[in-house]
């Protein structure tokens, strides 16, 4: 049965249900503890009752002992179980202290020495009742077993000198019948209470434990995208009006997810548009990389200055250019194909491929020697191309389109890396960054501060570097220039 009973522990219900229990509980324990010391301070009352009229009638059966008149005694304790009132009494006796009965209100212990266990109790503890002048037990009457409620207290003769006690009995029935009264009301209350909890759980159980067990099913069930198993709750309070919300939300939620799946194809579409023209700019950006030097050797040609050598140089250019052509058919450049190669060489041929300027000089400096790096060397190529052609054209618009100063290239180790510097003596990158500052700001597709820019050059260096696993940083020096620096790992 407990067992079965588990499952709910956890339910709303059952928490309910437990709460008003205790509280239940709780109340019958706090009445039970009221009740029980109200009793007590009422049958306290009483047994103090009971001592004043037991000293009282001490007090009138003084003389009497003193006179010897025991025939008044017995009228006094006659009449006081006659009358009785709320102190019922039961007995009544003045005897001495070895146990004669010199008055009794039964005539048949009269003039006897009583032998009964209650008076060898208090023969026992007569130093106690000289001490203390009263002595008290409780016991039950035989054959009776009614209980009862024995006050001792000496009668004095004047001063302390006493040689009769006195001893009155008295019933106690009236308040054990009020406590049995007291406590089977209040047991009653709690099977009253305990019944009607049942009946609360069982009506919680139907009416809220069930709508809320369905609503969780259904929620379960569009978790796990079963929506056509969802069936309307029909409860008529406040859980089925949450149910229709419940449903509301799920079809406007079905209608999101439409309009977002709709969302997600155009902008699929869009990125397809913008890699095609991604794609188109990368192809542009690096033949106006590849034939920017062309110009320059024609020009030494038209100059008389060693033809042979200058038309060697267009050749291989073209010749570079045409295989770049037929390698941008694919959009995409795909997994770089890594292989070890060395970053000098790659430089050197980057700056061999795109000689400087009339007025501008490049210095070279490298550590010796520099390990080899696995990377892709046409890709890390256009990357060096793209910056250093982006170098002297920024120190171009210097004065007017004459370039002038001098490119800075660093070639070093540094904790398992190979860094790679670039400085330029230009007007410093125009948006400003802060020292070491990521370049990702300028690094966005279609970015650019130069007139005829295609803002694509950055864009493609950033992801070709991270497709290395590197990084590239920029520091800019407004009106003095800027530093690129890229950052391979080794290995």
């Amino acid at each position: 049965m407990i067992s079965a009973f588990l499952p709910f522990r956890k339910s709303v219900v059952f928490k309910i249900t437990f709460v008003i229990v205790l509280l239940v509980i709780s109340f019958t324990m706090i009445n039970a503890y009221l009740i029980n010391r109200q009793f007590q301070q009422v049958s306290l009352g009483k047994k103090k009752d009971q001592v004043s009229l037991a000293r009282i009638t001490s007090t009138n059966l003084s003389d009497m002992a003193y006179d010897a008149d025991f025939s008044r005694m017995m009228d006094v304790l006659n009449n006081l179980k006659e009358e009785g009132g709320e102190h019922k009494l039961v007995y009544g006796v003045v005897m001495d202290n070895k146990g004669y009965a010199y008055a009794h209100t039964n005539d048949r212990s009269l003039g006897t020495y009583l032998k009964d266990s209650h008076t060898g109790n208090l023969l026992k503890n007569l130093d106690r009742l000289e001490g203390e002048k009263i002595f008290i037990q409780e016991f039950k009457n035989e054959p009776e077993k009614a209980p009862i409620r024995e006050i001792a207290v000496p009668v004095s003769m004047g001063g302390h000198i006493y040689i009769h006690i006195l001893r009155l009995g008295f019933s106690m029935k009236a308040i054990e019948d009020l406590k049995r009264q007291i406590w089977a009301q209040t047991i009653s209350i709690g099977l009253i209470s305990g019944f009607l909890i049942l009946l609360l759980y069982g009506f919680l159980r139907k009416s809220v434990l069930q709508p809320i067990t369905e609503l969780t099913r259904n929620a379960k069930d569009i978790q796990e995208d079963r929506t056509d198993t969802i069936s309307p709750i029909e409860s008529g309070d406040e859980i089925e009006a949450l149910s229709k919300a419940f449903g509301s939300m799920l079809e406007d939620l079905k209608q999101k997810q439409r309009l977002l799946l709709q969302s997600h194809k155009e902008l699929a579409e869009t990125r397809l548009l913008s890699a095609v023209g991604e794609g188109a700019f990368s192809i542009a950006h690096q033949l106006g990389n590849l034939l920017n030097p062309v110009e320059t050797w024609v020009k030494n040609i038209e100059i008389h200055k060693d033809a042979k050598e200058n038309f060697g140089k267009i050749y291989r250019q073209l010749g570079l250019a045409k295989e770049y052509i037929l390698r941008a058919k694919n959009i995409d450049p795909g997994t770089p194909r890594f292989e070890p190669y060395s970053i000098a060489h790659l430089l050197d041929l980057s700056l061999e491929r795109n000689p400087p300027p009339p007025g501008v000089k490049v210095f070279f400096k490298k550590d010796s020697p520099v390990k080899e790096v696995k990377v892709d060397p046409s890709l890390i190529e256009e990357v060096f191309s793209n910056i250093i052609v982006n170098a002297y054209q920024a120190m171009g618009e210097v004065k007017g389109g004459e370039a002038k100063g001098s490119l800075s290239i660093e070639l070093r180790e540094e904790n398992g890396h190979i860094l790679i510097s670039f400085t330029d003596e230009g007007p410093g990158i125009k948006a400003p960054l802060g020292t070491k500052t990521p370049i990702e700001s300028i690094y966005d597709l279609f970015r650019t501060t130069k007139k005829d820019g295609t803002g694509f050059g950055l864009f493609r260096a950033h992801r070709v570097i991270k497709a290395h696993h590197g990084s590239i940083y920029a520091e800019n020096r407004p009106s003095q220039g800027a530093t690129f620096t890229i950052k391979l790992p080794i290995g």
